[in-house]
């Protein structure tokens, strides 16, 4: 359990230690996925164990479900500051909008809000619009195939919102209980707030580096408050992507229409990792892939007897 009046550096530590895939490298690719709790890796796994031992039918099997299910529409529920009843859980934002359009004949011109590069990584008010859907394996944290759509009042008086869920084919169990159990663990035990306002610093940090590099392309506007999605002039996405794994481990996403770098932070990066990302990335851009000086790589010697 993270303690929450812990000191920000104390509590960060605790958090990183929690989200194991921190400890690989500057973790940055959140508009991919995130990483992964090791509580929900942890609940899967016996629910998994569970499963194999006693099998996946029998009395009591469609209670357990609908329990799960109504877990995951209350924490997604208290994310989106919204009424349960409007929650509607499906495989991810794209099949949030593909449901939608496919009652666009009776409903109308239907616009869901789109938070999928918000949620988990700023706060989100809902007020006037009909829906909005969202992912649930970027900033919160949960399985890939997890998401959920919100229906609003003018909305839900034209259709149920049960009869959209069923239409759209059961989630399984296993996803209802990542996706309960990661979106929780953010609430309950890391904090909203403590979340945004990190997050929000990060962001800037990010943006204000990168913007202050000679021969770096900052796209405008951001495509999420939380990405920074950038050029090097002379680079190639896919070479910049590559350099900086190479030299600081950096975990960064490509935006190949742009051939561009993506860069998201999230709330468990350190001001130290960005200050290593951010002169990686000016070192890079100060050269052409030519011209960059190579880190010397690692020499393995053999021991007289191993035939050397």
């Amino acid at each position: 359990m993270v303690r929450p009046f812990r000191p920000d550096e104390e509590k960060l530590a605790q958090i990183r230690e929690l989200l194991p895939a921190t400890g690989a490298g500057i973790y940055l690719d959140a508009a991919t996925a995130g990483p992964f709790p090791a509580e929900t890796a942890r609940a899967l796994a016996e629910a998994d164990d569970w499963e194999l031992r006693v099998g996946r039918a029998g009395p009591g099997r469609a209670e357990d479900i609908a329990q799960r299910a109504a877990e995951a529409k209350a924490v997604v529920a208290a994310l989106l500051g919204v009424d349960p009843d409007g929650v509607v859980l499906t495989f991810g934002a794209r099949d949030s909008v593909a449901r939608l359009a496919r009652l666009a004949a009776a409903l109308g011109r239907v616009e869901p809000v789109d938070l999928s590069l918000v949620a988990g990584a700023s706060p989100i008010t809902l007020d006037g619009e009909d829906a909005a859907v969202i992912d649930g394996h970027r900033w919160l944290l949960g399985p890939e195939g997890t998401g959920a759509l919100w229906v609003g009042a003018r909305l839900r008086s034209l259709v149920d919102p049960a009869a959209l869920e069923a239409a759209g084919g059961l989630v399984p169990r296993r996803s209802l209980l990542g996706l309960a159990r990661s979106v929780g663990w953010l609430e309950m035990y890391v904090g909203l707030p403590w979340i945004h306002e990190r997050t929000a610093r990060l962001s800037l940090r990010m943006t204000e580096g990168l913007r202050a590099i000679e021969g770096v392309d900052l796209r405008t506007p951001p495509d999420g408050p939380a990405v920074a999605t950038f050029s090097i002039r002379g680079w190639t996405g896919e070479q910049a992507q590559d350099e900086l794994s190479r030299r600081v481990f950096a975990i960064v996403g490509l935006d190949p229409d742009r051939d561009a770098i993506r860069a998201s932070v999230g709330f468990w990066n350190s001001d130290e990792e960005l200050d290593r990302f951010l002169e990686a990335v000016g070192e890079v851009a100060a050269h052409t892939p030519g011209t960059l000086p190579r880190r010397p790589s690692l020499t393995v010697l053999q021991s007289p007897g191993n035939g050397a």
